[in-house]
């Protein structure tokens, strides 16, 4: 209690769904620039967001809520380092092209927060 207030803490899980326009050609351009440089700046502007949330005390539900706010990233940039090829696949391949499926696998130096999103 602070103040007659009391605070609850709780363990809360968020997941998302991003609805991509214009074919996804700007998160292909935030991926691409996310890849290459140090910092970034991920814009959120004239969104909303509904929260469907279950908590220990019941079920939250907000909707509408109004998201302007820019997110500042660390990019992987100069530090894109500790690549592993962790699947490798020609079989596709014919007498005409070779074609290479790999997976891999990276650990983003990024470091991303969420705080204050709007009113």
């Amino acid at each position: 209690s602070s103040g007659g207030v009391i605070l609850l803490e709780f363990p809360l899980k968020l997941e998302s769904e991003i609805h991509l326009t214009d074919g996804g050609s700007s998160f292909q351009s935030f991926v691409a620039d996310f890849m290459r440089k140090n910092s970034l700046t991920l814009g959120l502007s004239q969104s909303k967001a509904d929260v469907k949330a279950k908590t220990v005390v019941g079920p939250l539900d907000l909707e509408g809520i109004s998201v302007d706010r820019g997110l500042t990233l660390d990019g992987v940039g100069d530090g894109f380092s500790g690549v592993e090829v962790t699947s490798f696949d020609l079989s596709d391949s014919d007498a005409e092209a070779v074609k290479v499926r790999a997976a891999v696998e990276f650990v983003s130096p990024g470091r991303v927060g969420v705080a204050d999103l709007g009113e």
